[in-house]
């Protein structure tokens, strides 16, 4: 092997570390983003894919970046053999558990379109795919709304201040005000007060 092969070689594998180190990052996150929502709103979600075709069990970022954000398919691409298929989110409330379909951000919007009208409740009956969905990916039915531009008016105010404490600083100032509806601002002002540093990536990695 020559040196500029070699050299190359070693280019790529630091390159394949630092993606992998992406996305460690980004199932850390995304784990402890459920766990953030969970606290708030006391219901468990768990995002679940097992492939049909080649037996992978996808994690829940390789299920998200396999959707392809098309408001009429609701499959996710598993990334070993290519078969899209349906995911699944298991939801745990009360000690029960359900499973529903998961759609992707863009399907739940879809779904939630013309219904902001509806009570939490009501979302839940007329849909509650749509509904966990939301909550899953966007942190509350309110901010789904707010993404789509629309004020929704039936969703009580979130008793979330003493909750997102033990997250301060694990989680970006960004992933918790978007889950509680507030803005990064708001965030930050309350982790400093309690003196926590600000998110940090290679601190976070460290940890996993």
């Amino acid at each position: 092997m020559s040196l500029d092969q070699g050299h190359r070689q070693e280019l790529r594998q630091e390159q394949r570390l630092t993606q992998e180190q992406r996305q460690e990052l980004r199932m850390a996150v995304l784990a402890l983003r459920l766990d953030l929502i969970q606290e708030i709103h006391g219901r468990k979600y768990v995002i679940d894919a097992n492939c049909p075709q080649c037996r992978r069990k996808l994690t829940p970022v390789e299920v998200i970046s396999g959707f392809n954000q098309n408001p009429d398919d609701y499959t996710t691409r598993c990334p070993r053999c290519a078969h899209r298929f349906e995911a699944q989110l298991e939801h745990t409330s009360g000690g029960i558990s359900e499973f529903l379909m998961l759609y992707c951000p863009t399907q739940t919007l879809a779904q939630l379109r013309g219904k902001e009208g509806l009570t939490p409740d009501d979302l839940i009956r007329d849909n509650p795919s749509a509904f966990h969905s939301a909550i899953t990916h966007f942190g509350s039915i309110s901010n789904a709304f707010k993404e789509a531009g629309v004020q929704y008016q039936h969703e009580g105010l979130l008793d979330w201040r003493i909750k997102v404490i033990p997250f301060l600083g694990h989680l970006p100032d960004k992933e918790i005000a978007n889950c509680v509806g507030v803005s990064s601002f708001v965030i930050r002002t309350l982790r400093k007060k309690h003196h926590i540093a600000r998110f940090d990536k290679r601190r976070a990695l460290e940890a996993i």
